[in-house]
């Protein structure tokens, strides 16, 4: 029965070292000097992404892993997915965007981003490949 917490724990844990992390930067600006405020989509891309979407997607997920059986690995990806874009989302509702602090240009684009975007994306391809390797089989 205990096991059953571990997901929400390590989804937990992660919103909280994102949020520390984006507490400290607010705090030491000389340290990151790249932060900016994302109100757009991952990585500083589009723009006026709407809340309700943010809201919608996240509903979606926890739908998802209330309703579906799967292997105990899925479901700890899927809790890391979900505190990836539940500590964006605290950002969205609380500072009115998400904020970005790392910066990399490539071919004259600036893409900005953040730990949560990082996890959020390795989160999904690492569910992707496990979806795909089960399907092999």
């Amino acid at each position: 029965m205990i096991k059953k917490i571990y997901p929400y724990l390590l989804m937990v844990f992660l919103v909280t070292i994102d949020q520390v992390i984006k507490w400290w930067v607010l705090r030491h600006p000389l340290y990151m000097p790249h932060v900016k405020l994302n109100s757009g989509f991952i990585f500083g891309l589009g723009h006026n992404i709407d809340l309700f979407l943010w809201v919608s997607c996240i509903l979606i997920v926890i739908l998802f892993l209330l309703t579906i059986k799967r292997p105990a690995l899925q479901t700890y990806n899927l809790f890391v997915i979900l505190g990836a874009a539940l500590s964006n989302l605290i950002d969205r509702i609380f500072r009115g965007g998400v904020l970005d602090y790392w910066r990399i240009s490539y071919f004259h684009t600036e893409i900005f981003f953040n730990l949560a975007d990082i996890i959020l994306v390795l989160g999904v391809m690492l569910y992707a490949w496990q979806v795909g390797k089960e399907n092999q089989h």
